[in-house]
């Protein structure tokens, strides 16, 4: 390497050093980018609560189409032969932050609630809770609404 390449080099890497270090630790990129991570997590969390609700709702479906009648429990899903969703996705149980249980169910209705897992820090879980009846529609309210009944569930924003 020649001394004028050498040259452009002592200069160049000081400025794209001084460059980084402002950027990076002085609060520019590193933290946009964790945020945005962070963020996009949240988002993963939330969709993924949103395709659970509709997998169990599909799954309410066929076991209406078999029983007549809606399963009172997620986990009577799990007692069919074959079991009609994974088990993972029982009463209860945390996927990606959020938990699923069932509120309301009767012969001719039923209401899923995925809210998010308040065992969990809440940069894991998501921002809101999210619900299904048998309409199939998805609805959400911000986290700290309770959705507890049919009625609340019903006056709640629709996805789509």
């Amino acid at each position: 390497m020649g001394l004028k390449n050498l040259f452009k080099l002592s200069i160049f890497i000081p400025t794209l050093m001084l460059i980084f270090t402002n950027n990076v630790f002085a609060g520019g990129f590193l933290e946009k980018t964790i945020g945005g991570l962070e963020q996009e997590r949240l988002k993963a969390n939330e969709d993924t609560a949103c395709a659970t609700l509709k997998t169990i709702a599909t799954a309410f479906e066929v076991y209406r189409s078999m029983n007549q009648k809606y399963p009172k429990t997620i986990n009577e899903l799990l007692n069919t032969k074959p079991p009609l969703i994974p088990s993972y996705m029982g009463d209860g149980k945390s996927s990606m932050g959020y938990k699923h249980e069932v509120i309301v169910s009767g012969d001719n209705n039923y209401l899923i609630v995925a809210s998010p897992d308040s065992s969990m820090p809440a940069k894991f879980t998501g921002r809101y809770s999210f619900c299904i009846m048998e309409d199939g529609k998805i609805r959400r309210a911000k986290k700290d609404i309770s959705i507890t009944d049919y009625e609340i569930a019903q006056s709640l924003e629709l996805l789509e």
